[in-house]
């Protein structure tokens, strides 16, 4: 069965075939009748020009305009690939616009709040005004500068400061470089007259007599020191001074009776500013030449050592001075005896100061006849 073309079924005839004239005519008359020739074009063409083809709408089909215009207004025109471009692109300027222009707003306000809340950079006192940090860091440094300063100050007194110590730690470093400062200073005194030592009581273990004193209320036993501001060169006349309690100081008297017509007198003072103070009520036995009693190491230097003596005898002559406790180092004082049949009660208070004591201090705590 011979194939045909696919568009004019013309016959192909197969190879094992014999194509006679017949059959040759028959395709040309095929291909003859199916070829349009110059005229069916022209007429084809006159045609098709007479034809009457609508606008296009958006109702309808129909011909259309072409138009590169990316702000026109017609529903008529069909738009090219440039008008599309040019579109796409104004449109991404315009965002681009409309978000820097979003954004400078944004910074400009949070700007202005921020400058309401922390103030303007060019108002800084710093050098760095246009840098946050920088300013911070310039501050951190001009305050570590001025501890290093208060610091080599302080030890140059004579004190023991760090920058690693904390501001609050500095500043009580500063207030210890006020070297012995009294924070209240009293002036008492025992009766005057021979009668009123018929109050006094007698220790039965050591035959001395004793007066309990009221200062007032309040002292800080801790902190206040008793100076003798009357030295007798009668060993009758001495007296050595205990702290009972806060607002009692007990007076003890050598004197054998009771009709002794001298009396004590005395200050308490409380202190401050000082490194460190220790107090003691040492007993001589007689006969014994000395006695060492242990303190906690102090500057001997920087201390002085307040006391008072009660005796146990009538006998004078010997002077004051070589009872007076002393340093033997810095942590033990040497208390000296007597050669005689009675023994002494010796109160003592040991001050250290952060630096020699000045003169003006020194005098509000004794008197022209105070021993040390």
């Amino acid at each position: 069965m011979p194939q045909e073309t696919d568009r004019l079924k013309l016959p192909l005839p197969l190879g094992n075939e014999n194509v006679t004239r017949e059959s040759i005519n028959g395709i040309f008359e095929k291909i003859d009748a199916g070829v349009a020739t110059q005229e069916d074009l022209d007429t084809l063409r006159e045609a098709v020009s007479k034809m009457d083809i609508p606008d296009a709408s958006l109702t309808q089909k129909g011909k259309v305009q072409l138009s590169s215009k990316t702000d026109g207004t017609s529903e008529a025109m069909a738009a090219t690939e440039k008008a599309v471009r040019d579109a796409r692109v104004a449109a991404v300027s315009a965002a681009a616009t409309d978000a820097t222009n979003k954004a400078s707003t944004v910074i400009s306000d949070a700007k202005r709040y921020s400058d309401g809340l922390v103030g303007e950079l060019f108002n800084l006192q710093t050098s760095a005004k246009n840098n946050t940090v920088a300013a911070i860091n310039e501050l951190f440094q001009s305050g570590v500068s001025a501890k290093q300063l208060i610091v080599d100050a302080i030890n140059v007194k004579g004190g023991n400061a760090s920058t690693e110590d904390t501001w609050a730690v500095v500043s009580s470093k500063v207030n210890l470089l006020t070297n012995g400062e009294i924070e209240r200073l009293g002036e008492f005194s025992t009766p005057t007259t021979g009668t009123d030592w018929t109050l006094v009581t007698i220790d039965t273990d050591s035959g001395f007599y004793y007066l309990d004193i009221f200062v007032g209320a309040g002292w800080d036993i801790s902190r206040s020191i008793i100076i003798p501001t009357i030295f007798s060169t009668n060993w009758t006349g001495q007296r050595s001074y205990q702290w009972i309690n806060s607002s009692t100081v007990r007076v003890w008297t050598g004197k054998y009776g009771n009709t002794d017509a001298t009396y004590a007198k005395f200050r308490i003072a409380t202190m401050k500013n000082y490194k460190s103070m220790q107090q003691g009520f040492t007993q001589v036995d007689s006969g014994i030449a000395s006695v060492s009693v242990p303190i906690r190491a102090v500057n001997i230097a920087n201390s002085i050592i307040f006391w008072g003596i009660a005796h146990g005898t009538t006998a004078g002559g010997q002077a004051i001075s070589s009872i007076r406790p002393s340093f033997i180092n810095s942590t033990s004082l040497k208390i000296n005896g007597i050669s005689a049949s009675y023994f002494q009660k010796v109160s003592w208070f040991v001050v250290e100061f952060y630096n020699p004591v000045s003169a003006s201090i020194f005098d509000l705590l004794r008197t022209a006849q105070s021993p040390f």
